[in-house]
């Protein structure tokens, strides 16, 4: 599961940092402020989701932090500046917060279970 959300935001991240660049780049040549804040706001939004992809193996609250920091500041981007297509950005933080949480719990179902059977065979022997 760590590796489906690295995954995930690693190409979310690389493909934002590409818009980003190009959308700011296009606002700064044209002379559009509202289209060059876009584009850095963008490369903030892909900035968090990389550095959440690199945190979700060491520590998924951390990483959980980061997506979440992404989705508060596309969600605030996309109301500032009427981008609706920012809210694409904020739902796929969203699916990466659900992804850690989900996770988390399924990895510490796991270790309680065999846990529970560590302690059965050891009452059987």
């Amino acid at each position: 599961m760590r590796t489906a959300i690295c995954m995930i935001a690693a190409l979310c991240g690389a493909y934002l940092v590409i818009s980003g660049l190009w959308i700011a780049r296009a606002g700064a040549v044209d002379d559009i402020p509202q289209l060059a804040a876009t584009g850095v706001a963008e490369l903030i939004v892909a900035l968090t989701a990389l550095l959440g992809a690199g945190l979700v193996f060491w520590n998924r609250w951390v990483a959980l932090a980061m997506f979440a920091v992404s989705a508060l500041w596309s969600a605030c981007v996309a109301i500032i500046y009427f981008d609706d297509t920012i809210w694409i950005w904020c739902g796929i933080s969203i699916v990466l917060i659900i992804g850690c949480i989900v996770s988390r719990r399924r990895n510490k179902r796991h270790r309680e279970g065999t846990k529970r059977e560590r302690s059965v065979n050891a009452l059987q022997s």
